[in-house]
């Protein structure tokens, strides 16, 4: 069958047909992208849910070969390639330190990135809260990165999240002394105020607008004063 005989299949009234298909176009990779992509705008839900689902699978399994275009300074498709990319540069920056940082995200958070990017724009909050909530369980067992910090903050500082449920996120922004001394000294120290900036900038009231306010005073970014 072609890769778009494959995707409608997706949607067959068969549980076993459907599965069949996604693993199929799944195996088929790169071949099968554009039909995958296509997919995603379906008109049909299941069709769409599973092409999402197949798109995340395929764009995993090339992972490791976009990373290395990325650094290597190839020609990469930023908006359908890279989860994030158009927002982390918009916010962040794109020197060579920022896109270090970026790629330390990637090769942390490509998961959660893919999917948040991926999916319907409603889950977004869900998702970020989530995730928060795991790496705040792992955290004793495997430290919390800095590119786990600086992807919550990119997905953080969309307009579609909404903060008032993520105090997971801002717990581990507090207890993370890494991330205290990046913010002063290191290397990334300018990207991770942008983001920072961005996410305590968010003119929104919500349980979070004193924990942010908190963040600007102490490491002196001014976008602290927009929600004040």
């Amino acid at each position: 069958k072609s890769p778009e005989e494959l995707v409608q299949q997706l949607g067959d009234a068969k549980f076993v047909n459907r599965q069949l298909a996604s693993e199929e176009l799944t195996r088929r990779g790169l071949a099968a992208l554009e039909a995958v992509r296509k997919g995603t705008e379906s008109s049909d839900g299941e069709i769409r849910y599973r092409s999402r689902s197949v798109l995340r699978a395929i764009r995993h399994l090339e992972r490791e070969r976009l990373i290395n275009a990325f650094i290597a300074g190839l020609e990469v498709e930023a908006a359908e390639e890279l989860p994030g990319w158009n927002d982390f540069q918009r916010l962040a920056g794109e020197s060579e330190q920022d896109r270090s940082l970026y790629v330390q995200i990637l090769e942390s958070e490509w998961a959660f990135l893919d999917a948040v990017y991926q999916s319907d724009r409603t889950l977004a909050s869900s998702l970020l809260s989530n995730r928060c909530q795991t790496l705040k369980a792992m955290q004793n067992r495997k430290p919390v990165t800095i590119g786990n910090l600086a992807a919550v903050l990119l997905v953080a500082s969309r307009e579609d999240v909404d903060l008032t449920n993520q105090t997971s996120l801002i717990s581990l922004l507090y207890s993370n002394s890494d991330l205290d001394r990046a913010m002063r000294i290191g290397t990334y120290r300018v990207g991770l105020r942008n983001l920072l900036g961005a996410f305590i900038g968010k003119p929104t009231i919500d349980r979070t607008l004193v924990q942010r306010l908190n963040f600007s005073l102490r490491y002196n970014v001014p976008e602290g004063a927009v929600p004040a």
